[in-house]
């Protein structure tokens, strides 16, 4: 079964490995689209237009943790975070300075503005929103348990 492709202007489409955004939906056979890197517009056909892949940087909370253990806190904060990227989620596209203006509110920088974004539109889920838990970092044992036969050697 192939997976579905949104055509609808603001959404995120794959030709290949090279993303685009969609502008304007000319017919029912092409679409008007702009690459994000060269801010180039194309047109595209709508039967080229695949899902994009979502990096593998980007891990899904909902994949790791059952959601009925996720704590009312971590509810609370998914919220806030959806609360700061709504009114960009209603745009075709988002300029920098309304990404600014929401960060500016929500007091966090830019660039976590777009991230919660990129997550919350990947998912279309408020538990993408879900602050992750780290384990371990620098200083910090990886281990949960270290056991008493384990040698260790520089």
């Amino acid at each position: 079964m192939s997976e579905r492709v949104v055509v609808k202007p603001g959404a995120t489409v794959a030709v290949g490995e090279r993303p685009y955004r969609i502008h304007q939906i000319l017919d029912l056979e092409t679409v008007l689209a702009q690459d994000p890197q060269s801010g180039e517009t194309l047109r595209l056909k709508v039967a080229d237009l695949q899902p994009v892949r979502l990096r593998a940087e980007i891990p899904l909370l909902t994949d790791a943790v059952e959601l009925a253990q996720v704590p009312d806190g971590a509810w609370a904060i998914a919220r806030q975070r959806f609360a700061a990227i709504r009114p960009l989620l209603a745009l075709s596209q988002c300029t920098r300075a309304q990404a600014a203006e929401c960060a500016r509110l929500g007091g966090v920088h830019t660039a976590t503005i777009y991230r919660w974004l990129k997550r919350y539109q990947h998912s279309g889920q408020l538990a993408a929103l879900i602050p992750w838990q780290h384990n371990g970092g620098r200083g910090h044992s990886r281990l949960s348990h270290i056991p008493p036969n384990l040698v260790v050697t520089p």
